[in-house]
């Protein structure tokens, strides 16, 4: 079984996935549009319900 990134790079005729995809990652997972990762506020955390510790 093949992944749908490679599927579609072997049937577009790109050499790059990142020809491919609407929302390439960096080489260190980044989404330049999204700015994600990113950090996160203790609002957002509690909105959710998340409780980190340590």
């Amino acid at each position: 079984m093949i992944s749908s990134q490679t599927y579609f790079n072997v049937n577009s005729g790109y050499e790059k996935t990142r020809d491919v995809l609407a929302f390439p990652k960096t080489a260190s997972a980044q989404d330049l549009m999204m700015d994600s990762p990113g950090d996160v506020d203790a609002a957002q955390l509690n909105e959710l319900g998340i409780k980190i510790t340590e």
